[in-house]
Parts: C-alpha cells; sequence; structure tokens
C-alpha cells in the first residue's frame, strides 16, 4: 500500500520536472504571437536610444529587414488559416521568415542594441496598436489582438539578437511538426 503511494508520487515528481523544464516557447506559439513579437522587438528597436548617424542607418536597415520577415509570417498566417493545417506553402513562407530573421540576427549582432529597457513600452505600444486594429475590424479574420502575455517566453533576452534567437526557435517549432 505504501509503495504505491511512492511509486505515484515519484511519477508525479518526475512528470512536474518533465512539464517545468520544458521552455515556455515550446507549446506551440501561435504564428499571431510571433508576429506580433516581431512587432514588439521592432518597436524596441525604433525606443533604443541611438548614437549618432550610423547607428540611426543600422536600425533602419534591422527595421527593413525585420519588416519583411514579419510579411513572411503574415503570409504564413494565411496560408494556416486557408489550409488549417501544416502545408508545404506554409513551410516555405516559414522557412523564408526564418532566413531574414536571420539576416536580421546578423545585422544586429555587435551593434549594442540591448532593448531590454525598452521591451516594456514596445510590448505596451504593440498591445495598443492589436487593440485599435481589433477594434477598427482591421485584423484577419479570426485574428484576436495581442495581449503581450507570450512576451515572457523571452524573459531571459536582453539584445535584438537574443529576442531573433528565441522567435527563430519559435518558428522552428512549427517546422519540426
Amino acid at each position: 500500500m505504501m509503495s504505491r503511494g511512492l511509486v505515484f508520487c515519484i511519477v508525479l515528481a518526475l512528470l512536474l520536472t518533465i512539464i517545468g523544464s520544458v521552455p515556455a516557447f515550446a507549446q506551440g506559439p501561435s504564428l499571431a504571437d510571433i508576429e506580433s513579437e516581431i512587432d514588439a522587438v521592432q518597436w524596441g528597436v525604433i525606443y533604443h536610444q541611438k548614437d549618432g548617424c550610423s547607428e540611426r542607418i543600422e536600425a533602419m536597415k534591422l527595421l527593413v529587414v525585420l519588416e519583411i520577415a514579419d510579411k513572411f509570417v503574415e503570409r504564413a498566417m494565411v496560408k494556416y488559416a486557408e489550409a488549417g493545417e501544416v502545408t508545404d506553402r506554409l513551410d516555405v513562407c516559414l522557412n523564408r521568415a526564418v532566413a531574414w530573421l536571420e539576416r536580421a540576427r546578423a545585422l544586429s549582432e555587435g551593434t549594442g542594441f540591448d532593448i531590454s529597457s525598452d521591451i516594456d513600452k514596445a510590448v505596451r505600444t504593440e498591445v495598443l496598436k492589436e487593440e485599435v486594429f481589433g477594434n477598427r475590424g482591421w485584423l484577419s479574420e479570426g485574428d484576436m489582438p495581442w495581449t503581450g502575455d507570450s512576451i515572457g517566453a523571452y524573459a531571459n533576452c536582453t539584445t535584438v539578437d537574443s529576442y531573433l534567437e528565441a522567435i527563430i526557435a519559435r518558428i522552428n517549432l512549427w517546422l519540426q511538426e
């Protein structure tokens, strides 16, 4: 009788340990969240204090590349909404998004874009934008305004390239399915 209770406790402890060790982003992130997270990083770059023209130019290049990646995630959202499942076309869009995010990551390495102090303001801006879009009916059908809750998956991120690394990992979860 006591051994069954002990076995149950051990199994429960193992399950809780395994569940607790899985990163927050390993549980099927929604593409809408990922798209909004890219937007939040863009806002972080915008809000980040830039010293001189060269940093402003680097920020502009980075914003353009991030916007292209964002558009591929948006296309993937449309493909998923149309098919209701992961398709080859969705994979192509996500692979292209990852390629552009990798380019953005390469651009941001060594730039010193530490957006950790700006990310809260960036998230608030994106949440407000999504609320306005939702109220005006500008979001895609079935899309809900982003709440910013998924940004918790980025708790250890500080620089643009660390955020992008986490976003790429979240997209790769879709590509592994």
